[in-house]
């Protein structure tokens, strides 16, 4: 997948995604892609990795009222709308229906003060083991928090500890019944 400026206008053209694992990307970063605006050329780089990209099916509404946005501030001229529609329509990103991600995501904008909207994404990313890719100063914060991995750096160590911590309890779990079944069968 790649992004060709003809005739002024941002184009992407789409390419098949081999699998992996996937990548949630949210609004911020897509808008980045589609329309002229600071660091674009940094968020092309998860279009170019090899991982699939996913995202809740609210990320097209979101993305598609930025530009609505844009246009009335004047800082998109209403030419440029069209093709970065149809080009959002044709991203190869997977979407998840917001439905099934409401109840987790509500309770992590509980636990976070952060917007239910924005916790979609999160609860993707959680439910999937999924890196998050996202522009948002304050979603990238909470992401952190929560130990959630994000695109294009290296995993939290809380998410470390709770991955090392989950394989110690695995084990032991494991060896505990293995030690019971030993004891079983002496008697």
């Amino acid at each position: 997948m790649r992004i060709a400026t003809v005739d002024g206008v941002r184009t992407l053209l789409v390419t098949h995604r081999p699998s992996g694992l996937a990548v949630v990307v949210d609004a911020s970063i897509v808008v980045k892609w589609l329309a002229r605006e600071q660091d674009s050329e940094a968020a092309t780089r998860v279009m170019v990795d090899d991982r699939p990209l996913t995202a809740p099916d609210l990320l097209p509404v979101e993305v598609a009222n930025v530009f609505w946005k844009k246009v009335r501030r004047g800082d998109m001229p209403t030419t440029e709308l069209r093709p970065a529609i149809t080009n959002l329509l044709a991203v190869d990103i997977e979407l998840h229906h917001s439905t099934a991600l409401l109840n987790r995501a509500t309770h992590l904008a509980v636990e976070t003060g952060h917007p239910v909207y924005d916790c979609l994404y999160l609860a993707l990313a959680t439910d999937m083991g999924a890196a998050l890719a996202t522009a948002d100063r304050r979603l990238r914060q909470t992401a952190h928090d929560l130990g959630v991995e994000l695109w294009g750096e290296r995993p939290s160590s809380a998410r470390q500890y709770a991955v090392t911590r989950l394989v110690v309890m695995i084990a032991a779990r494991d060896a505990s019944s293995s030690h019971q079944r030993a004891l079983s069968e002496r008697r």
